[in-house]
């Protein structure tokens, strides 16, 4: 498939048939999980639960960064009921010129979507 990366932690190098930007802070990211990773390698499947754990953390706290913006962005507006405005060329302007690249893509992609999509709904509650 076209659509699959293939990520080599070991290697710190992305294999792709597409073009992929570099992702904001990188280096920062990939500090955090290398000395996860190399526990991973050197655990019981047990231990390496908690490990996961870690990462998924790891990953949630950058996901919260990259998008930390989006509620400051969002403008309710009343035409015929409650509706909500976004402007993903806001958010993509509110990172430095070597970021934006990689944030065109990312806010068309379904984990931006649904984390937007779930900001409106507590908006509109």
């Amino acid at each position: 498939r076209d659509d699959i990366l293939f990520v080599d932690v070991d290697s710190n190098t992305i294999t792709s048939k597409l073009h992929v930007p570099p992702i904001p802070r990188h280096r920062d990211l990939y500090e955090k999980l290398a000395p996860l990773w190399e526990t991973i390698q050197a655990n019981t499947p047990q231990e390496t639960i908690q490990v996961d754990l870690c990462i998924l953390s790891v990953f949630k706290a950058y996901m919260n960064h990259l998008v930390r913006h989006v509620p400051d962005l969002l403008q309710a507006h009343s035409l015929r009921g409650p509706a909500i405005v976004f402007s993903k060329a806001d958010l993509i302007c509110s990172f430095p010129e070597e970021d934006r690249a990689f944030m065109k893509e990312f806010v068309h992609g379904q984990m931006f979507f649904e984390y937007v999509d779930r900001l409106v709904c507590k908006v509109t509650q």
